[in-house]
């Protein structure tokens, strides 16, 4: 009987560690959908314009004219009927991501590998994964 307590004890845990998984991956999307944890400002084609952050005053405060001309034509910066805003990193995307890749990697190793005869081996993966 002591094998069989452990041996539940294993199988709520790792439903924990998945349900862990995925909730990251929801709560940086619903990040990412209101404007939160916004990344660095960038160039890449793949930048996202914030437009609940307003970074108008502070673009105007720091660069001259002539810059901000140059920044809006490089891509840098863009015009929108809201004010003036960065291109910016998706930094909850890329993080989501990652939560996403841990989720399958976990259930892959799970299901079609024996690594879950192994007493805390899924745990470590999930530390090493989330962190």
């Amino acid at each position: 009987m002591p094998f069989l307590g452990s041996l539940l004890q294993y199988a709520i845990i790792m439903v924990i560690l998945a349900a862990i998984a995925l909730a990251g991956f929801f709560i940086r999307m619903g990040n990412f959908m209101n404007s939160e944890i916004i990344g660095a400002p960038t160039s890449v084609p793949w930048g996202f314009h914030f437009l609940r952050v307003d970074d108008s005053e502070w673009i105007k405060a720091v660069f001259s004219t002539e810059q901000i001309a140059q920044y809006l034509k490089d891509g840098i910066i863009a015009k929108t009927r809201t004010g003036l805003h960065f291109l910016r990193h998706p930094a909850q995307l890329y993080e989501a991501i990652c939560y996403l890749i841990s989720f399958a990697v976990l259930m892959h190793l799970y299901w079609k590998t024996k690594v879950k005869e192994r007493q805390g081996y899924l745990f470590g993966m999930f530390l090493v994964l989330i962190f």
